[in-house]
């Protein structure tokens, strides 16, 4: 696998899908409002959701710090995953060969759920260092939808 590329090349797309995702809440936001009831049994349940993606986000990386960056990524990916490094490939595949010893820094600081509870994103700053006391070899944010 190709090494990772700077964030200002890689992350285009993401910024694109990142840019979608702040656009479909002002779509929703705009609609008819839902009755009472309803709002208050949402609201709830879109926080279950995003405090389950927010675990998910913190346990992959807790698996990377133990495992490597290669593994955790294979761990975690579904099989249909897509990444950007920098052009859309599936995930698996290309983290199938990359090399184990960069060291992932990786936290949520954004997350927010769909009211259906089956689509999630998080989103925060990443850095990639060489080895665990090395040079930062790439930093940035990061974007991860997650689906139930």
């Amino acid at each position: 696998m190709p090494p990772i590329p700077p964030v200002s090349r890689c992350c285009r797309s993401a910024t694109l899908l990142l840019s979608a995702l702040w656009a479909f809440p002002a779509a929703v936001l705009a609609q008819e409002p839902a009755p009472a009831a309803a709002d208050s049994l949402r609201a709830p349940m879109e926080m279950l959701l995003t405090q389950t993606v927010v675990e998910a986000e913190q346990e992959f990386a807790r698996v990377a710090r133990e495992v490597g960056v290669r593994d955790a990524f294979l761990a975690f990916l579904a099989p249909q995953s897509v990444v950007f490094l920098p052009r859309a490939s599936n995930g698996r595949a290309a983290y199938a060969d990359a090399p184990t010893e960069p060291v992932l820094h990786w936290a949520p600081a954004l997350a927010e759920s769909a009211a259906s509870d089956d689509l999630g994103y998080t989103t925060g700053p990443f850095s990639l260092l060489a080895t665990a006391s090395g040079p930062v070899i790439s930093h940035g944010w990061y974007l991860s939808v997650w689906k139930r």
